[in-house]
C-alpha cells in the first residue's frame, strides 16, 4: 500500500466531526454542561472516507483525530494507570495520551494546546501546561470529573464502552505524591533545563507547573460517523479505544484482530466502511487492508465470520473413506462417520466457550509400501472419491481437510490434484511430513520432515487460491510430532487467508504425549492454531473430552484415530 500523510488525507477523508468539536478549549461546568465555547475550528465538509489505517498507540489516534483540546490525561504504561486514565478520559471526552517516549507526548499536548494534564501514574510531562496528579483518592477523583466515582478490581475494554460519565468506575491505584502548593517546575528530560537544537543554540525546555486538583473541563464527543468503524480487541490498548470513542467512532471488539471475525463484521466491510484498528495486534495498515479486503469479498464459512478460528473449535474423525485400517473415519460410510463426528463434538460442546463443529481429516494421499507405477511411494485417491465424504460432512455443518502423505511426490503437485475441493469454502489442507521422503529412502524406516520452503510454496498457492476465489480463511494444517519434521519453522511464512495449524499426532501415554505438546509448542509463532490428536487404540489410557479440553492451551482442533 502506497504510503501517505494520516492527518492530510486520512483525517481529510473521515469526518469534519473528527476534529472533535468540543475539544476545542471548551470548558463546562462540574456536571459537564458548558459554560462556554470557543470558536470551533472549520472544516471543509469531506468525501466518504477511502483509507483504511490501524494505530498501535493512543498517541496515533490523537494525532490523526484530533485537532485541538484544553484538557488531557497523560498516562504510564503501568496497566492499572492506563485502566484509570482511560475511564478518565472517557467520561470527560478528552485525548489519553501514553508516556512511552516523554518527548512525543509533550510535542502532541501542545500541537493540541491543552493547557491542563492530569498525570495517571510517573510520567515527565514535557509541555507547557498545568500538571494535576491522580494520587489514588476517590474523592479527589470526583473532583476532577465532577461526578460520582467508584471502584472496581478491573477496568477493560468491554468497561470503557459502557462507562457511564456520571457514575465512573475505576480501578484503586497507588497513592503518588501530589504537590501542596502550586510550583514552576521544569518538564524533567534528562536534560538541565535547557535543550540543544541542531543550529548548535540553546533554548529553554518547556516548562510544566504542579497544580493542586479541581475539575477538569469536559469535551465533547465528535459526531457519530457512519462511514467508519473502529475494530478492538480486548487486548488493545485503553488510550487508543477511548480516543476513538471520543473522537466520534463506533468501536466493535472482536475476539481476532481481523474484520473477518463476525458476519457482522464482514457485513460492515462489504456495506463500504473505513476499517480502523487499534492496537499493534491489527499488524499495522497493511495487514488490515489485506483482511479488510478479503471480508469485503470473501464468503462466509458455517456459522458465521471468514475466520476458522477463535469463532469455533472442531472435532474430527481421522481417516481414508475406503480404508477402515487407517483410521475410524473408514470404519463406516460417510453419511454414519458425519453422524459419528458430530456426537463427538457435541460431547465436547460442554468443555468449550465456542461452538464446537464435527469435522473430518481425509487422507487423499497415502503412504505406500510400493513405489508404484510413478515410483513415488504415495498412492493417490482421485478427488471424485473423497467428494462423498466432503458432502457428509457438509450436510451436518462441519469442515472437511485434505490430508497430503506424500512419499517422494512434491507436496505442491499433489495438492493441486484437489484443487477443485480446496475452493469449497468449507475444506482446508494438511500437510504429513511423518511420510516424506528423499534420496532412496522408503517409508517405516525414518520420521520423515519437510523443509520450510516446501511448506511455504504449498501455503502461498493456496492462499492465492483462497484470493481468487473469494473464499473464507482456510485451515492450513502441518502434524507434527518431532522437531526435525518441519525444518526452520521459524521461517513459515504467515498468509492471512490461512488459518495455521500445527497438529501435534504422537501417541503414547498422557505423561508423553503432554510432553511432546509443549515441546512442539515452544518457539511456535503467536499466529498459530493448536491441534491435538486422541489414538483410540494406541494411548494408554486415552484422554476423554474433559480431559483433553483441559490441555493448555485448550487445543482448536481434536482429532481422532
Amino acid at each position: 500500500m502506497r504510503a501517505f500523510s494520516i492527518r492530510a488525507r486520512f483525517l481529510s477523508g473521515l469526518v469534519a466531526a473528527l476534529m472533535v468539536s468540543g475539544l476545542a478549549a471548551c470548558s463546562s461546568a462540574p456536571n459537564g454542561s458548558s459554560e462556554s465555547a470557543s470558536e470551533l475550528t472549520e472544516a471543509t465538509q469531506p468525501a466518504a472516507p477511502t483509507e483504511t489505517v490501524a494505530f498501535d498507540t493512543d498517541v496515533e489516534v490523537s494525532k490523526a483525530l484530533f485537532d485541538q483540546a484544553e484538557a488531557a490525561v497523560v498516562a504510564s504504561t503501568e496497566p492499572v494507570a492506563q485502566a484509570r486514565a482511560a475511564a478518565v478520559a472517557g467520561a470527560l471526552s478528552i485525548p489519553m495520551l501514553t508516556e512511552v517516549f516523554a518527548s512525543d507526548v509533550g510535542a502532541e499536548l501542545t500541537r493540541l494546546g491543552v493547557k491542563t494534564v492530569l498525570a495517571v501514574g510517573t510520567v515527565d510531562v514535557v509541555a507547557d501546561v498545568d500538571v494535576m496528579t491522580d494520587a489514588g483518592d476517590v474523592q479527589a477523583l470526583s473532583t476532577v470529573l465532577g461526578s460520582e466515582v467508584r471502584v472496581i478490581d478491573e477496568f477493560g475494554v468491554d468497561d470503557l464502552l459502557s462507562l457511564d460519565p456520571a457514575n465512573v468506575a475505576v480501578p484503586e491505584f497507588e497513592p503518588q505524591p501530589v504537590a501542596e502548593d502550586v510550583t514552576e517546575l521544569p518538564a524533567q528530560t534528562g536534560q538541565t533545563g535547557v535543550e540543544e537544537i541542531e543550529t548548535g543554540h540553546t533554548e529553554a525546555a518547556p516548562t510544566s507547573r504542579m497544580v493542586d486538583i479541581a475539575a477538569l473541563p469536559h469535551g465533547e464527543r465528535g459526531k457519530a460517523n457512519p462511514n467508519a468503524v473502529a475494530f478492538a480487541t480486548q487486548g488493545s490498548p485503553l488510550g487508543a479505544v477511548a480516543n476513538a470513542l471520543t473522537a466520534g467512532l463506533d468501536v466493535s471488539v472482536l475476539a481476532q484482530a481481523d474484520p473477518r471475525a463476525t458476519s457482522e463484521s464482514m457485513k460492515m466491510m462489504r456495506e463500504g466502511r473505513v476499517a480502523v484498528g487499534l492496537g499493534p495486534d491489527f499488524g499495522g495498515t497493511q495487514m488490515l487492508a489485506q483482511t479488510a479486503q478479503l471480508a469485503t469479498s470473501a464468503d462466509e464459512l458455517p456459522g458465521g465470520g471468514g475466520l476458522v478460528f477463535p469463532g469455533r473449535r472442531m472435532v474430527a474423525l481421522y481417516g481414508h473413506p475406503n480404508l477402515a485400517a487407517l483410521g475410524v473415519l473408514g470404519e463406516q460410510s460417510p453419511a454414519e462417520a458425519a453422524q459419528l463426528a458430530l456426537q463427538y463434538a457435541q460431547q465436547y460442546q460442554q468443555f468449550s466457550d465456542v461452538s464446537v463443529i464435527p469435522a473430518f481429516e481425509i487422507i487423499a494421499t497415502v503412504a505406500s509400501a510400493g513405489a508404484g507405477d510413478d515410483g513415488l511411494y504415495s498412492d493417490v485417491t482421485p478427488a471424485a472419491d473423497l467428494a462423498p465424504s466432503v458432502d457428509a460432512i457438509t450436510e451436518v455443518g462441519g469442515y472437511a481437510i485434505i490430508d497430503l502423505q506424500p512419499g517422494h511426490a512434491k507436496l505442491l503437485d499433489q495438492a493441486k490434484l484437489y484443487a477443485e475441493l480446496l475452493k469449497r469454502p468449507n475444506v482446508g489442507l494438511a500437510l504429513d511430513p511423518e511420510w516424506k521422503l528423499y534420496g532412496d529412502q522408503v517409508h517405516l524406516q525414518q520420521v520423515g520432515h519437510v523443509e520450510i520452503a516446501e511448506v511455504n510454496e504449498v501455503s502461498q498457492w493456496l492462499a492465492e487460491l483462497v484470493r481468487d476465489n473469494n473464499l473464507p480463511q482456510k485451515v492450513f494444517m502441518l502434524h507434527q510430532f518431532q522437531l526435525q519434521m518441519i525444518r526452520d519453522r521459524d521461517q513459515m511464512v504467515q498468509h492471512p487467508e490461512l488459518a495455521t495449524v500445527v497438529h501435534v499426532d504422537g501417541h503414547g501415554s498422557p505423561e508423553a504425549k503432554m510432553h511432546t505438546w509443549d515441546v512442539i509448542r515452544e518457539d511456535l509463532q503467536p499466529w498459530v492454531w493448536m491441534a491435538w490428536k486422541n489414538f483410540i487404540d494406541e494411548d494408554k489410557p486415552m484422554l476423554n473430552a474433559k480431559q483433553t479440553m483441559g490441555i493448555e492451551p485448550r487445543p482448536w482442533f481434536v482429532s481422532f484415530q
